[in-house]
């Protein structure tokens, strides 16, 4: 948060462009902190039947705010205001707030009960139900029959150890098919701009107010998605008996989010722009984007932390350098794509993208169980 505060002061103080690069580059390893963290503190405060929803209104924020930075940049450049002044407020209050606001969520023998009520409701349960027993059937449970809730000794620090579990496929699969359709918006949000300033001639606070479209399409998608995705989850565990899975978190309203929403608004963006047709529609097709992409990557990135407990940081982490890594490259070959092709028909591909990720995401959906058993977990 120190590293985001200082460069964040310091990118609205320069004046060259590769100095910016290099600044906003090590801004980022001051904000990446926030998501891989965040995800952690999720996993360890919510049950599983509770992550969904959870995941959904967090994720709102990640992509929200994305979102909401060129609205107030917009109206930032029109106006008389300070902006090197305005630049290190936002980060100055995040570290208030998670210094003032926010509980160390590791989950100790004493307050992981006091944190998660779900698990200590089942430590109640189980201890209820050994006391009705016979004493002698006491007295041979184990220790693992009820709930381990001892802390685990600490090892070494090692800040390379995330990397690694890219190695296990199914990590690797759900980190891609987050990495596609977080790019795709990604690119989106990044043509948009020139390509209203140039085909419509709106100015900058009236590109900013354009992405308002998205801002709603994320909240909705957010809230329907995380609620879907919990009770889904539950229909199919009811449906197995009550023996639950992972791959349950892989919900319906996933697939009608990638396999619809998000390529519709990809192709009714891309071909409005490619036929100056009124930008409302463009605006539209965003927003209908953003609705279907927060959810398939929410639903995601609670798989990934359902199917490696006790490590949602560093799952996380490692799934986001494959995920901003493809929104990298997605983002630098978007411009050049439209310059030769047209809006129309780069839009169309990163369509079919979408379809790819669906295609992974359904490949994990059929044997994702398979895969993490043969990965170990």
């Amino acid at each position: 948060m120190t590293i985001f505060i200082v460069t964040s002061v310091g990118a609205a103080y320069v004046n060259n462009i590769w100095v910016l690069v290099v600044v906003r580059c090590l801004q980022s390893i001051g904000v990446s902190c926030g998501q891989s963290v965040g995800d952690g503190y999720i996993s360890n405060l919510y049950a599983i039947e509770e992550r969904g929803s959870a995941f959904g209104k967090y994720l709102f924020g990640v992509i929200f705010g994305p979102l909401l930075g060129p609205i107030i940049g917009g109206f930032l450049i029109m106006s008389e205001l300070d902006n090197e002044k305005f630049d290190g407020q936002p980060p100055v209050f995040n570290t208030i707030e998670c210094f003032n606001y926010t509980r160390d969520s590791m989950q100790t023998s004493r307050s992981k009960n006091e944190l998660n009520p779900v698990i200590s409701e089942s430590v109640n349960t189980e201890q209820q139900s050994e006391k009705k027993k016979p004493e002698n059937e006491q007295h041979s449970m184990s220790k693992k029959d009820v709930v381990d809730v001892a802390p685990k000794q600490e090892k070494m620090f090692n800040p390379f150890a995330p990397f690694a579990l890219l190695r296990y496929p199914f990590i690797l699969m759900s980190s891609v098919v987050a990495g596609l359709f977080f790019g795709a918006m990604f690119a989106t949000e990044t043509i948009l701009p020139e390509a209203f300033s140039n085909t419509y001639g709106l100015n900058s606070w009236q590109v900013g107010l354009s992405y308002i479209g998205a801002g709603i399409g994320s909240l909705s998608g957010a809230y329907v998605g995380g609620r879907l995705s919990d009770r889904l989850l539950l229909r199919s565990r009811r449906l197995r008996g009550g023996k639950p899975k992972a791959e349950d978190r892989l919900t319906m309203n996933m697939w009608f989010a990638g396999v619809a929403f998000n390529p519709l608004g990809l192709l009714l963006f891309g071909w409005v722009v490619e036929y100056k047709l009124s930008f409302w529609w463009a605006i539209v097709g965003f927003g209908i984007q953003c609705f279907g992409n927060v959810q398939v990557v929410a639903i995601v990135t609670a798989y990934l932390v359902d199917s490696v407990p006790g490590r949602g940081a560093a799952v996380t982490a490692a799934a986001n350098f494959v995920r901003f890594g493809i929104s990298c490259i997605l983002t630098l070959i978007y411009t050049p794509m439209i310059a030769s092709l047209g809006a129309g028909w780069t839009s169309t591909l990163f369509a079919v993208l979408s379809w790819v990720g669906m295609l992974i995401a359904f490949i994990l959906k059929i044997r994702g169980e398979k895969i993490r058993r043969w990965s170990g977990y």
